[in-house]
């Protein structure tokens, strides 16, 4: 008897089990799957939390860099929602037929971040020139990247920078990142002396450790953030109601926030 009693325990163990499996499955179908870009954690988590409040509808988020979320949606993974910080990357899934159009959810700017006890202060451009300066930028197939090597060559255009100077930041640069928040990380621990990210990425907590400098030749440059309902989306419904929300007063109260710009642009493509 002892053993029947075993397995039967062990059966009901095991049904138990597989309905949990079961309803954490029907969990993960029923919410959304956002793919947002890496500096839209902050808003972004705080939005789904606020959403899900208000509607029932929890969201399962992913954040990366634009480059590799629209590289991993293509490959299969699944998605509801894609965020960008750029057109390029949101522009290689409405292309593909991923997404049938975007929308500019917020802008952004590029900033300087060091750490305030480094000896190093920048004022300038030209400054991140200097020799012994470890530089930290994102890589050119993403966003925050490719915004600062695009000023680069405009300042070498206009001849606000020579190309000798160009040529030493460049050489300056110890890595290249695949998201801002690994740009962060690099400054933090002390790997390098300046980092390349968003004004919106150095947070009231950072701002005890990091300084941070606008530089007038960032002043004209934009970091577009651009959402979209995937094609292939299967809480589609879900994904437009919450497009909705980030892109209405809700929305722009959040961004507003953290720090983002909301208003002053036109939200078509």
């Amino acid at each position: 008897m002892k053993g029947v009693f075993e397995k039967t325990g062990i059966v009901f163990i095991l049904s138990i089990f597989l309905v949990l499996a079961s309803c954490s499955q029907e969990n993960r179908d029923k919410a959304i799957h956002i793919f947002a870009a890496a500096s839209m954690t902050g808003p972004i988590s705080e939005a789904a939390a606020e959403f899900e409040e208000a509607f029932g509808k929890k969201a399962i988020l992913n954040f990366a860099g634009s480059q590799s979320l629209a590289t991993s949606i293509m490959a299969g993974a699944r998605a509801d929602i894609y965020i960008s910080a750029n057109y390029e990357c949101m522009d290689k899934l409405t292309s593909s037929g991923y997404i049938k159009n975007s929308t500019i959810l917020a802008k952004n700017r590029l900033t300087l971040c060091y750490a305030k006890n480094g000896s190093i202060r920048i004022n300038s451009l030209s400054d991140l020139a200097q020799t012994g300066l470890i530089l930290v930028t994102g890589e050119e197939s993403v966003p925050a990247g490719s915004y600062f090597f695009s000023i680069l060559d405009k300042a070498v255009n206009s001849n606000t920078l020579g190309m000798d100077e160009k040529n030493s930041i460049l050489e300056n640069i110890k890595s290249r990142e695949l998201s801002v928040k690994n740009v962060l990380s690099k400054v933090l621990a002390g790997e390098a002396d300046v980092g390349i990210v968003y004004r919106t990425d150095i947070e009231d907590e950072l701002c005890k450790t990091l300084g941070s400098r606008d530089l007038p030749v960032f002043e004209s440059t934009f970091a577009n953030y651009h959402t979209g309902v995937l094609n292939a989306s299967k809480n589609k419904d879900a994904a437009v109601k919450f497009t909705g929300y980030i892109t209405g007063k809700n929305g722009k109260r959040i961004f507003k926030k953290h720090g983002f710009i909301t208003e002053g642009f036109n939200r078509q493509n």
